[in-house]
């Protein structure tokens, strides 16, 4: 899983790639440890790269955005392929999280008080 990282606008994109898997926990780890300083962190994670993602790395999403809301922040999902995005929908997850077809709309629903 590729790490990659940019800032726009006062928010963050995590760019990630290749499987979000258990057996992947280093880089798992890094995802969960990322900016954990950083006062009410605005982060988008862009999964437009991902291949594969299993219940561990779903869950690994989950520990992040609960992270950066517990400190003022929130965090959008961005550019699921469709094979990624059918869990998020099947646990009605995507009702706990906001999912954007691309990055654009998601950096644009910081911007906007309705969020889409």
């Amino acid at each position: 899983m590729l790490l990659d990282e940019e800032t726009s606008a006062g928010v963050v994109t995590i760019r990630l790639s290749g499987y979000l898997v258990a057996s992947n926990p280093a880089s798992i780890r890094r995802l969960v440890n990322f900016r954990s300083g950083d006062p009410a962190p605005r982060v988008i994670v862009d999964l437009a790269r991902v291949r594969f993602i299993d219940s561990f790395g779903m869950s690994t999403i989950f520990k992040f955005v609960a992270r950066c809301r517990a400190k003022g922040g929130d965090v959008k999902l961005a550019g699921l392929q469709r094979h990624i995005q059918r869990p998020f929908m099947m646990l009605r997850l995507h009702k706990q999280i906001e999912l954007f077809s691309c990055h654009k709309k998601a950096l644009q629903s910081f911007n906007t008080p309705s969020g889409n």
